[in-house]
């Protein structure tokens, strides 16, 4: 199976964003030895790593792509 991009622009950018915000909130909010600052650490750290490659395996599971490449002639 080829590994598609399927992680648009927007998306991207929101996907970092959130994914630095939930890890920061987990490494510095909430108590690592906590099952809510572990979880958010790894969700955010998940959400970085899809939002900088471009593919998350759940979308591409339910069909959706929100990346579209820009054709030129």
């Amino acid at each position: 199976m080829r590994n598609v991009k399927n992680v648009g622009p927007t998306e991207k950018i929101i996907r970092i964003i959130a994914g630095t915000t939930l890890a920061a909130y987990g490494l510095f909010g909430a108590s690592l030895a906590t099952a809510m600052g572990l979880a958010a650490l790894l969700f955010g750290v998940l959400l970085i790593s899809t939002g900088l490659i471009s593919f998350c395996p759940v979308l591409q599971l339910l069909g959706i792509n929100s990346f579209c490449e820009v054709e030129t002639d």
